[in-house]
């Protein structure tokens, strides 16, 4: 699922410009979280949360210490709060959809 998501990323970025393409991993990032997240609480998504943003947190810190004399170093930032921020989002909807269905009288 990643696949894809890369490619639209680089797609978005390309036409619409950085923004776009800054949009697109948020919305990435909170999909695939929440889609591997279903049925588990949030502690229990924890390994999960952690295994996603490995990857994006260190390719902001080598955007970061990369060009810390330019002004693009905040990229590198962004990308770190959009991915860490949007995974939490998907983590905690999931498990809280899941508790929503344990706790649902049927």
């Amino acid at each position: 699922m990643l696949g894809p998501c890369c490619f639209l990323l680089v797609f978005l970025a390309e036409v619409f410009g950085g923004l776009a393409g800054f949009a697109a991993v948020a919305l990435g990032f909170l999909l695939v979280q929440h889609r591997l997240s279903r049925g588990l609480s949030f502690r229990q998504s924890q390994p999960l949360l952690l295994g996603l943003t490995s990857l994006p947190v260190c390719l902001g810190l080598i955007v970061i210490f990369a060009e810390h004399k330019s002004g693009a170093w905040w990229q590198g930032v962004l990308i770190i709060v959009l991915s860490l921020t949007c995974s939490l989002a998907g983590a905690a909807l999931a498990s809280r959809q899941a508790s929503a269905r344990s706790t649902s009288p049927t």
